[in-house]
């Protein structure tokens, strides 16, 4: 009976143990974050989303633009970079977006994700040419990154989908760093997902910012031909 009563002791601590840490995983959903009903320049408009529109303010020069964070949540942070120039919408970086239309494969659904399920999540599209126009994820301190859920968008997932390539692959490069220092790096294949996914970010270790660059073997003069969007919900991290 002793010997039971101590198994039964350790087992039950074991359990507390795992549930308090799972208690201190701090998840990033996107829930938090205020859609626009309406919103887009010519020739496009978008419903269900947020972005840098809203922020665009005059440069000086006719051009509207928002550069900067578009969302936080639990100390992290997503940058975006937006331009209305003569009444086009140009962006790069992360929008929050509900929309999922599998039905259209239009860049007029670009904010729409390849899954059986969606409530709010981040749209990333890497672009490069204005510093914050890329996937970047910053933390106001040093975590430990656990995981997130990742998939394609419908554009993205509709041209992999499509691709006649031999060997054809459409990867995001996760890249971990602690100030200057890289702390690791994972590939995410997203050549045939067309749901959410769990990756395993645990092996950046500790980090206080992530980068996403997409990567393919289908490139042009013009860099990677797949469209390079994809879909984030769920980061998952520790302090």
């Amino acid at each position: 009976m002793k010997k039971f009563l101590i198994c039964a002791l350790s087992v039950g601590m074991l359990l507390t143990a795992c549930s308090e840490d799972e208690e201190d995983v701090k998840v990033v959903d996107f829930e938090s974050a205020t859609l626009v009903a309406s919103t887009g320049g010519n020739p496009n408009t978008y419903t269900n989303i947020l972005w840098g529109m809203e922020r665009a303010t005059d440069n000086g020069s006719g051009t509207k633009e928002f550069s900067g964070t578009i969302y936080s949540q639990l100390g992290t942070n997503f940058c975006t970079y937006y331009a209305l120039s003569y009444g086009y919408d140009t962006w790069g970086g992360w929008a929050v977006s509900s929309n999922r239309n599998l039905s259209s494969t239009e860049y007029t659904n670009q904010f729409s994700v390849q899954a059986s399920s969606a409530n709010k999540f981040a749209v990333g599209y890497y672009m490069n040419y204005y510093g914050t126009d890329v996937p970047n994820v910053t933390f106001d301190m040093a975590v430990n990154v656990k995981s997130a859920d990742m998939t394609n968008t419908v554009i993205s997932y509709d041209y992999c989908s499509n691709a006649i390539l031999p060997d054809f692959y459409y990867n995001i490069i996760v890249e971990g760093y602690l100030g200057t220092t890289k702390t690791g790096t994972l590939t995410v294949n997203l050549t045939d997902v067309s749901d959410w996914k769990r990756v395993d970010f645990s092996s950046l270790g500790k980090v206080d910012k992530l980068t996403f660059t997409p990567d393919s073997n289908d490139v042009g003069d013009w860099g990677i031909n797949v469209p390079t969007y994809f879909c984030l919900d769920n980061l998952r991290y520790t302090l």
